[in-house]
Order: structure tokens, then C-alpha cells, then sequence
């Protein structure tokens, strides 16, 4: 079995206890591997319909292949490039929408955007902030994020100033856009990093595919693919490696939340502490702003029972909410 069908299995609960233990082996063993899977694991968290019956066998995800083909087919005039993903199709997150990019001819200029959303972090607060559509941005110190106010209806436009990793949850019908004063990027539904400021912008892609418009050029990147756009450059695009550590140190740092969903505070949270939180399917979509610096697991787990007004009980590193 190849890794990325081992992956699937373990997103859906399939493992045998010979594939556990296989399994168990690539994440303490191959880092690479167990980057891999976190980052499927973080799309699939993010859209909820990949857990569906419909989608856990590869019908399902052919269908939405073709559901996806026959959209393209409706708009040829507005399709740059198709990536070739289908050969990726046994990829948890592909059976929503299959981590295609396409970049939809659309001109950005300042009446094109009113801010409707911001979110800005100081020096030190890193913060967690989940989208309407719950699409999650982990924002490093010294950044702001301006919300589109007419996001999630013909498009997801946002403009960012400083440095942050997207998770795009999958959306057939509207592209997830980060505009920076040098360039444009457009995805459906993937994971990068964008560091940007008054000099320069880096787009680096951890999955999936990213389409970069700069100027009247159109880069395609894949997953380790990172583009460097700065004036001192002239305007030139210089292609590197995707920092990885840069990524890894945002997110293991991100203690902090913004309008986060329960869902998103529940998985960082695992992340963080190295323990497993269920809570009640009804709390999960709702939004509270926490900040869980300096705390231990069993702290941060009283913090947020307060603030969700539930109990919680512990048995080892299993912590349940409960109303």
C-alpha cells in the first residue's frame, strides 16, 4: 500500500492493526511522512464533507472529477490552465474537490475590494482566525488580514500584510484569493505560507497547487514550489524550495484565537498539548477569541470549558467537553 492510500485509510478509520502499526512507524520515523499527513489531515478537517459516505470510495471521487470537469467545460473563456491532479484522486481532501487551481481572469483594483474583516496581530501574538467559510489562517506577529466584504458570495478575496499559512477549505463554485502589493494568488482549496511587506512577497505551497499571477504572468506552483517577487529584483520571480521550518515554527507557536471556530481551537489545541478533545457536534461552528500562552493541557482545557460553559472530564491524554 502506498503512502498516500494509507493516509486516506487512516482519515476515514480503515486501518487494519497491521496498517496501525505501518503507519504508527512513517510518523515517528519519516518526517516527511508525518508532514504529509498533517497537512491532508488539515484540509480534511476543514471540509467536513470529505468524511461522507459518498466520498470514501473511489467512485466518489471520480464523480467529483467529473462534476468538476464538466464545470470547466461551462467556462472556457474564463480557464487559464488545468492542472493534471487526477492521478492524485486517492487523496483524502481530492474527493471534494481535487486540489486544483485555476486562475479565473479577474482584474483586482481598489474598488474591486471593500474591507469588511480585519485581523492584526503584535509582536509576539500569533493568532488562529477561522473564515466565514471555515478556511483557517494562522497569522505570525506583525501581520494584518483584510476580509473582502462580500467574501463567500461570487468570490473569497483577501488582502494580507505580513506573514501567513493558509488552510483553503475546498469550494467548487468560488477561488480563495491573497492579494499583495506585488501579486495575486488563487486556489480552491490547499495549504501555503505568503510572507509579503512593502519590498516583496514569497508564496511557498505545502499541498496542493497555487496559481500566481504577477503582472500579466501566471506561475504554477506544486507542493515545495516557492516564488520570491521583490522590487530589488525588479519585478523578477526567483524560484526556491517551500520553507518548511518557516511553516512548522507558525504553527506550533500559534497558541492564540481570533473568531475561531470551537473546531479549529479543538485540533490546534491537539496539536499543541499532544492529547485527543471531543466536544458536542452542536458547539463545534461556534466562534470565541482565547488565549491559551503559558498554560498547561489541563488549563487550557478548564479555559475553554468556561468559555463554552462545559465540564470536562480527563483520562490520560483524552479530555471530553460536555454540556
Amino acid at each position: 500500500m502506498n503512502r498516500e492510500e494509507l493516509i486516506l485509510k487512516k482519515l476515514q478509520g480503515q486501518l487494519s492493526d497491521a496498517e496501525v502499526k505501518q503507519f504508527d512507524s512513517l510518523m515517528s520515523e519519516d518526517t516527511t511522512f508525518a508532514n504529509q499527513y498533517q497537512d491532508y489531515q488539515l484540509i480534511w478537517d476543514t471540509a467536513p464533507a470529505a468524511s461522507d459516505s459518498s466520498h470514501k470510495d473511489t467512485s466518489g471521487i471520480d464523480n467529483s472529477w467529473k462534476q468538476f470537469e464538466r464545470l470547466r467545460d461551462e467556462q472556457p473563456a474564463r480557464i487559464v490552465k488545468m492542472p493534471v491532479w487526477k492521478s492524485l484522486s486517492r487523496v483524502a481532501a481530492v474527493a471534494i474537490i481535487i486540489f486544483s487551481a485555476v486562475f479565473l481572469y479577474r482584474s483586482f483594483n481598489g474598488k474591486d475590494f471593500e474591507t469588511g474583516i480585519t485581523c492584526e496581530t503584535e509582536k509576539g501574538n500569533e493568532t488562529l482566525f477561522t473564515m466565514p467559510d471555515g478556511s483557517e489562517i494562522f497569522l505570525n506577529e506583525n501581520t494584518r488580514l483584510e476580509v473582502d466584504k462580500n467574501y463567500n458570495r461570487e468570490t473569497r478575496t483577501t488582502r494580507l500584510n505580513g506573514t501567513a499559512f493558509f488552510v483553503v477549505k475546498p469550494d467548487k463554485d468560488r477561488v480563495f484569493e491573497v492579494v499583495t502589493d506585488h501579486l495575486r494568488t488563487v486556489v480552491k482549496g490547499t495549504t501555503f505560507l505568503i510572507r509579503t511587506d512593502d519590498h516583496s512577497t514569497t508564496v511557498g505551497v505545502r499541498t496542493g497547487v497555487v496559481e500566481v499571477q504577477v503582472g500579466n504572468q501566471t506561475e504554477t506552483l506544486k507542493a515545495g514550489d516557492e516564488i520570491t517577487v521583490s522590487t530589488a529584483s525588479g519585478g523578477m520571480i526567483e524560484r526556491s524550495e517551500t520553507n518548511q521550518v518557516a511553516i512548522d515554527r507558525l504553527l506550533s507557536s500559534t497558541v492564540r484565537f481570533k473568531d475561531a471556530t470551537l473546531r479549529s481551537i479543538i485540533k490546534q489545541t491537539e496539536k499543541i498539548y499532544s492529547v485527543q478533545i471531543t466536544a458536542p457536534d452542536k458547539l463545534l461552528n461556534n466562534r470565541y477569541n482565547l488565549d491559551l500562552e503559558g498554560v498547561s493541557a489541563e488549563e487550557a482545557l478548564s479555559v475553554i470549558a468556561t468559555l463554552t460553559q462545559t465540564t470536562v472530564s480527563r483520562n490520560g491524554d483524552y479530555f471530553e467537553l460536555k454540556q
